[in-house]
């Protein structure tokens, strides 16, 4: 699965087109490139590759070799890192916005990392650790 294009700030989806992938429709993550010179997440190509019975390029029909996958060129990879994300810890209340090739480093430093934000949630993080009877569970 790639990023969501969602998370993008300022993404025009028609002008980046070559870095959508055509498999989840998302933004490319961990893009490779198939000798039939189109682009999408390596996890999603590896899994259609897997799942397909004859390994046919899902834009064009080419037939794919697993193992003739390539890095995406430096000009797509330039382009992938400077587009501008939201963290992924948005909805926890993180209003970063980084370089895509910024996001890994941002993310593993970021305070909202651990947060817990919706009451259901801190409910059902104390029901999995405390053995509650019915009565108390209905307190809540």
């Amino acid at each position: 699965m790639g990023f969501d294009i969602e998370r993008f700030v300022d993404l025009n989806k028609d002008d980046h087109k070559c870095l959508i992938c055509a498999i989840c429709t998302d933004v490319v993550q961990n893009a490779v490139y198939t000798e039939c010179e189109h682009m999408f997440c390596g996890d999603c190509l590896r899994e259609w590759i897997a799942k397909s019975e004859f390994c046919r390029c899902p834009i064009c029909n080419e037939v794919i070799d697993a193992e003739h996958l390539n890095p995406i060129p430096r000009i797509a990879r330039n382009l992938l890192n400077d587009l501008r994300i939201k963290c992924d810890f948005e909805k926890k209340g993180c209003d970063a916005i980084v370089k895509l090739e910024d996001l890994m480093q941002h993310v593993k430093q970021c305070k909202f990392r651990n947060h817990l934000t919706m009451r259901g949630e801190w409910k059902a993080l104390h029901l999995k650790r405390m053995k509650f009877n019915s009565s108390q569970i209905k307190m809540l």
